[in-house]
């Protein structure tokens, strides 16, 4: 799209700039409808995963400008309910978990599909983490992930055994304490013709 390339810059009026030079013959969602760059986003603590929450997902489309601004807010329990029983807070701080040693409510549920995924394929899909003692799910394993990993189309023998569907996952409590991340996205359209005749002296310095 544009002949100076791919560029990014950063300050902190701004924000984090990207220019993003497309390529055509680069695109390996030939299955989709879609045209553009593929923007992701996810908490620093968590595993980008869409189905657990933790992954969220925009599509920038050819020649336009996306400004993106993103809000945050930070919820948090008192540490003294500690003494209270899990059971009856309904939820768990990031140390106190013995499923993980890290935990947030999002990489349990991974963590749980993951476990239900080896226990039915005996195997792990190459998008998630690696488990211990796990091998990596090959072509041989699709009919088996098609079958248990598809949670958009729950077959109803299915139901009581898909996350979101739902996996029996009793360990995973939300977190006590939780950031949570707003999105607002404005789209503008901009000319890569006009913005490539622009002399060099003229452009911004990140351009």
């Amino acid at each position: 799209m544009y002949k100076y390339g791919n560029k990014s810059s950063y300050d902190f009026d701004q924000g984090l700039r990207v220019l993003i030079r497309l390529d055509d013959t680069d695109d390996f969602f030939y299955n989709m409808p879609l045209e553009g760059a593929q923007l992701q986003f996810s908490d620093a603590y968590d595993f980008p995963d869409a189905p657990s929450g933790s992954f969220a997902m925009q599509i920038i489309s050819p020649g336009v400008q996306m400004t993106v601004l993103v809000s945050a807010s930070f919820t948090e329990a008192s540490r003294d309910i500690e003494h209270v029983a899990v059971k009856l807070r309904q939820c768990l701080f990031y140390d106190e978990s013995p499923y993980l040693p890290f935990y947030t409510h999002s990489d349990c549920l991974l963590k749980c599909r993951m476990s239900f995924l080896m226990d039915k394929c005996n195997c792990t899909p190459f998008n998630m983490p690696k488990m211990l003692n796990s091998t990596t799910c090959d072509m041989r394993d699709l009919p088996c992930l098609r079958r248990f990993q598809d949670i958009e189309a729950v077959p109803s023998e299915l139901e009581l055994e898909m996350v979101s569907g739902g996996i029996h996952c009793p360990m995973c409590y939300p977190t006590c304490s939780k950031t949570a991340y707003s999105y607002d996205f404005t789209n503008v359209q901009i000319y890569p013709d006009y913005l490539n005749a622009v002399p060099d002296e003229d452009r911004l310095d990140w351009l």
